[in-house]
C-alpha cells in the first residue's frame, strides 16, 4: 500500500493524515509542481481511505466474530434458526427492538437491514448484496419475510401500516402518522436518503410489490402535503421505485448500463421471458381467434344447410 510505504521511508514520524504527510516539511517527496500536488493527494488520500477501511473491517470482525463474507453475513443474519449477529454484534431482533428515538439517531443499522449492491459511504463495515445473496433471498420465503419484518419496523417509524390482503402488499396511513410524518414530511431529511435505500433494497432482495406500495404511499403524501418534501428526493425515489435493477438512483444518466453484472443479466433474463410471455399471448389470441372464425362458418353452413336463417 502507498499509505505503507510513505510511512517507512519517513522514518520515526507518525503521520496522522494524508494533509501531514503532503505538507510536512521533512516529506520524501521531491518539491511538487503544480499539476503534481493534487494528484499526490489524492493517491495518499485514497490509500489512507483504504487502510482505513481495511483496519475497521478487521477491527470489528474480531471483536464480534463475524468475519464472514457478505453472503453469509447478510443471509445469516435475517435467517431465524441462525440468527447471526451483525459486525455490531447486534441480531435482527435487537434492531427490531429499537426506539423511535434509536431508528432517528443510529446510523450504522440501515445499511444491515436494508442492504444494497452498493457501498456506503456512512457505513465502511456494511456487507454489500452481491449474487449469492441476491439468490438467496430470491429463492427463500423466510428471508424475505423476515425483512418485510424490518421494513414493517421503518413503515411504523414512518407513520404507515402494511398488510398483506389477498396476497397483495398494502399500505395504509397509521393513527398516528401526523407525529410520524414530522420524522420525514420535510424539504430534505437524512431519512430521504434511507427511504431511497428501503425502496431500492426492497426491490432487488424480491420484494417489489412492498417496494411498489411503499412509493405509492408516499408519493400520496406528497400530494397531500404539497411543497412539504423537495423535488430532489422525489426524484430520487421515483428513480428507486422505477428503474431497471442495475442502475442506482444517483445514476444521473438514465441510459447507462452500469451496476452489478448479476443484476444486468437478471434484467436481461426478465426481459425475455416477459417477451416470451407476450408471444404466447398474443398466439393463444391468434388461435382463439380462429377457433371463433371456424365455429361461425361451420354454423353458417349448417344454417344455409337447413334454409334457416343463422342467429349469431
Amino acid at each position: 500500500m502507498l499509505g505503507e510505504e510513505v510511512r517507512k521511508t519517513v522514518g520515526k514520524r507518525v503521520y496522522s493524515s494524508p494533509r501531514d504527510l503532503v505538507t510536512s516539511k521533512r516529506n520524501v517527496f521531491p518539491a511538487p509542481s503544480s499539476w503534481y500536488l493534487p494528484l499526490l493527494r489524492i493517491l495518499i488520500k485514497a490509500s489512507f481511505r483504504h487502510d482505513s477501511l481495511l483496519h475497521l473491517t478487521t477491527k470489528m470482525a474480531s471483536k464480534t466474530g463475524t468475519a464472514d463474507a457478505p453472503e453469509e453475513l447478510l443471509v445469516n443474519f435475517y435467517d431465524s434458526r441462525i440468527r447471526g449477529k451483525d459486525p455490531k454484534g447486534r441480531r435482527l431482533d435487537d434492531i427490531l427492538a429499537y426506539t423511535d428515538r434509536l431508528l432517528e439517531t443510529g446510523h450504522d443499522y440501515i445499511q444491515i437491514i436494508f442492504p444494497l449492491p452498493e457501498g456506503s459511504p456512512y457505513n465502511w463495515a456494511a456487507p454489500i448484496v452481491n449474487a449469492a445473496v441476491f439468490n438467496e433471498f430470491r429463492s427463500r420465503p423466510e428471508l424475505r419475510a423476515n425483512l418485510r419484518k424490518s421494513f414493517q419496523k421503518l413503515l411504523a417509524f414512518y407513520g404507515f401500516n402494511e398488510n398483506i390482503e389477498n396476497g397483495h402488499a398494502k399500505i395504509h396511513r397509521a393513527d398516528n402518522h401526523s407525529r410520524q410524518f414530522k420524522n420525514w414530511v420535510v424539504r430534505t431529511d437524512h431519512n430521504h436518503l434511507r427511504i431511497s435505500r428501503i425502496i431500492r433494497c426492497l426491490r432487488v432482495l424480491g420484494l417489489e410489490e412492498d417496494a411498489k406500495a411503499f412509493h405509492q404511499a408516499i408519493i400520496d403524501v406528497d400530494r397531500d402535503f404539497p411543497n412539504k418534501i423537495g423535488p430532489q428526493s422525489l426524484m430520487y425515489w421515483k428513480r428507486a421505485a422505477e428503474r431497471p435493477l442495475y442502475l442506482p438512483p444517483n445514476e444521473d444518466d438514465d441510459d447507462a448500463i452500469t451496476g452489478p453484472a448479476f443484476l444486468r443479466e437478471f434484467v436481461r433474463a426478465e426481459a425475455d421471458r416477459a417477451a416470451q410471455k407476450n408471444v404466447k399471448k398474443a398466439e393463444s389470441k391468434d388461435e382463439a381467434g380462429l377457433e371463433v372464425k371456424s365455429a361461425g362458418v361451420r354454423v353458417k353452413e349448417e344454417s344455409a344447410a337447413l334454409d334457416v336463417k343463422p342467429e349469431l
